[in-house]
């Protein structure tokens, strides 16, 4: 209960320095969507061949 009590004050007492943390922390997250790729994926690679019943 103390810790929580402790992290309570900390947001009331600066609660511009939290806005301020998640709002670097979204930018931070944004410009790492840029370095995303996305792939498309076969499934056919996935199936085992020479199978009567798969082919």
């Amino acid at each position: 209960m103390n810790i929580i009590k402790k992290y309570s004050n900390f947001v009331s007492r600066h609660p511009f320095l939290i806005v301020l943390g998640v709002v670097l922390f979204t930018i931070f997250m944004l410009a790492q969507f840029g370095n995303m790729r996305f792939e498309n994926q076969d499934n056919s690679d996935m199936l085992p061949s020479g199978n009567a019943i798969i082919d």
